[in-house]
């Protein structure tokens, strides 16, 4: 059969390219551009997880990563949360931070929504959807992506702690939502 034989040969060089060692290669990743896959596959990564979680979510409707997010919570697993508008979950493991700089701020990158997942280190999920509905994301258990993505939300979970602390102050050198500090 020639489709299969293409397709055997297709697999090999895919499995040469991304198993260079040492050298060059390629990372191989899903991609989803429907919400409801993604929302899927991260209440997928956030159920696997065993230790550790990372979410940053701004969607119309959280409840049901929500209540992933709770399930891994009875489970043990350490969830840090950072959420758009009020709290999407109470946590006994774990904590939820309000993205509280842009909270009263309009600005036109605001009808842009996603959610960033990672677990255990390993499992990600990072969607974007810039004009609120046309998403676009990037999954899989990836060291390196992985890193990306817990670093995006540690970062941001550390700027929201700094502006709850010292809003005052950030706020009159950086104006409404610190959009001058960039």
């Amino acid at each position: 059969d020639p489709f299969r034989a293409r397709l055997a040969g297709a697999q090999r060089e895919l499995a040469r390219a991304t198993q260079t060692p040492g050298g060059d290669g390629y990372r191989v990743l899903r991609s989803f551009s429907r919400w409801e896959a993604i929302e899927g596959r991260t209440v997928e990564v956030i159920d696997s997880s065993s230790r550790h979680v990372y979410v940053s979510v701004n969607c119309p409707q959280p409840q049901v990563i929500a209540d992933a997010i709770g399930r891994a919570d009875a489970r043990g697993v350490v969830c840090d949360v950072l959420h758009f508008g009020e709290p999407i979950v109470e946590l006994r493991h774990g904590r939820t931070v309000g993205h509280d700089s842009t909270r009263g701020v309009v600005y036109r990158r605001h009808q842009a929504r996603h959610v960033a997942v990672v677990a255990d280190s390993a499992d990600v999920v990072w969607a974007v959807a810039q004009d609120g509905s046309a998403w676009q994301s990037v999954a899989g258990r990836d060291p390196l992506l992985a890193a990306l993505a817990k670093g995006y939300i540690r970062h941001d979970i550390y700027v929201q702690q700094i502006w709850n602390e010292f809003h005052d102050v950030l706020q009159e050198r950086g104006g409404p939502g610190m959009q001058q500090l960039v």
